[in-house]
């Protein structure tokens, strides 16, 4: 259906501009008069128009400066210009300056209809397309991934990669990471995006349903099974199966994840009949699998098919410099959510957080944040606002020159990291494993150290 615009009709003739806005009535469409530019630009300041029609010559201010003014307020609005002193090389610089068109005294009606007609048509379009891709946006949300430290943009560049693939994805990392956030932006980047994400927690499911919940049952499969019901594999069909805790699978229904993984054939508990599902696998774990494999609790066939793209995620105390970015990002989600102003932390509490382990990890973190968003009546958070188990490194940071600090904590990772190489005997492969980070960011971190480079990775 064709829109009805809202046309404002510019003519300091005033006889001339209501015979216009009285033809645009008739074709059907809002309009509005003014007879000075200046007063059209405080209209335009408080109602939007779809199109604007203007004499080139009127006192005060010229077609040529009012649409320059116009397209400043309103780039969308269109802008016809009319009168009765035609002009080449006035046509020319109006179009350029972004006039739709250009006619002459008298109006040609039939022309000026077309003309109206052709740009409800573009701005129908337009609206349409933006409700298209605002339902697209509510269907497939965005996951915001935060950080700006080379190894973590690293995994997040080898996540965009692995998105644009089916293959199966190993997400590495201590807990509260970040790993199933990493699996969403995995889904969300793929052309499964608007197919379901389905989470399972192996390690949340007792083992004598651990069959059941990913393969569903039929009824009277086990006691209690009233009724058929589909699993998570089901459910995912056409989408991503996030399998979080996968080192907590039982050994047992490891063979028959494995058969699905491959073939993508499965069984419901109860049942004979073979049925297909077209999943991309996502697994997540903070355990070493290689080593779980080795000491047969867990199955290398399983292994190596899950971890067609292994991506290892940093912990917290590898990626200091990102603490900042986090905590703005939770205090500015607090506020929105509370409808109060987000609170800040100042420059000593920030560097007692950078210091700090984070066992945790960003969980750790986000909790922290929020219960001192309701905890501290002030809307700067300082040192003492801190909890108890900052003491020792709030002491520090109160009697040390704010300037030393970093020279602290830099020589500290120098002595830690000089130590691990020499363990290792110069392999950064291995010294990065002791010091719980990845390979780059040991690298990354021995440059910014001024330590030599050690022997490559084996």
């Amino acid at each position: 259906m064709i829109k009805q615009l809202s046309i404002l009709v510019v003519d300091d003739d005033s006889r001339q501009a209501a015979l216009l806005a009285e033809a645009v009535t008739r074709m059907g469409h809002r309009t509005r008069t003014s007879q000075e530019p200046e007063q059209a630009l405080e209209l335009m300041k408080s109602q939007s128009f779809h199109l604007v029609i203007t004499d080139l010559r009127m006192p005060g201010m010229d077609g040529l400066s009012f649409l320059r003014q116009v397209k400043e307020l309103d780039p969308d609005a269109e802008v016809l210009l009319v009168t009765a002193f035609a002009s080449v090389g006035s046509a020319v610089e109006a179009i350029k300056i972004g006039a739709l068109d250009y006619f002459e005294k008298p109006v040609n009606l039939a022309w000026l209809e077309a003309k109206i007609k052709a740009i409800a048509e573009k701005v129908t379009l337009k609206n349409e397309n933006r409700q298209l891709k605002a339902e697209l946006a509510r269907a497939v949300p965005q996951v915001r991934i935060i950080g700006k430290h080379p190894a973590f943009l690293e995994v997040l560049d080898q996540a965009g990669k692995a998105a644009r693939s089916d293959a199966p994805v190993l997400v590495q990392g201590e807990s509260g990471t970040g790993k199933e956030i990493l699996a969403r932006f995995l889904h969300s980047a793929s052309q499964r995006a608007r197919a379901p994400f389905v989470a399972v927690n192996c390690g949340a499911i007792p083992e004598n349903l651990v069959e059941s919940e990913f393969f569903g049952h039929v009824r009277g499969a086990f006691t209690g099974a009233d009724k058929a019901r589909p699993g998570r594999v089901e459910d995912a069909d056409g989408g991503t199966l996030f399998l979080d805790e996968i080192a907590e699978l039982p050994l047992s229904l490891q063979p028959k994840l494995l058969r699905v993984i491959q073939s993508g054939e499965f069984c419901r508990v109860g049942a004979n009949k073979i049925q297909m599902a077209d999943i991309r696998w996502v697994a997540a774990t903070n355990r070493d699998l290689a080593d779980m494999v080795k000491n047969g609790r867990f199955r290398e066939d399983l292994f190596y098919r899950l971890a067609v793209i292994p991506l290892n995620l940093p912990p917290l105390r590898s990626r200091a410099e990102d603490i900042p970015l986090f905590i703005s990002e939770k205090m500015q989600k607090m506020a929105a959510q509370y409808g109060t102003p987000a609170k800040e932390f100042s420059k000593r509490s920030v560097q007692a957080l950078q210091g700090h382990s984070w066992p945790g990890n960003v969980r750790e973190l986000e909790n922290l944040v929020e219960r001192l968003f309701f905890l501290v009546p002030d809307q700067m958070i300082d040192l003492n606002d801190l909890p108890q188990e900052f003491g020792n490194f709030v002491e520090q940071v109160e009697t040390a020159d704010p300037n030393s600090l970093q020279e602290k904590v830099n020589k500290l990772e120098k002595q830690c990291i000089s130590e691990a190489l020499k363990a290792s005997n110069g392999n950064q492969s291995e010294a990065a494993r002791e010091l719980g980070i990845n390979e780059r960011t040991l690298r990354y971190k021995m440059k910014k150290l001024g330590l030599p480079s050690a022997t490559s990775s084996s």
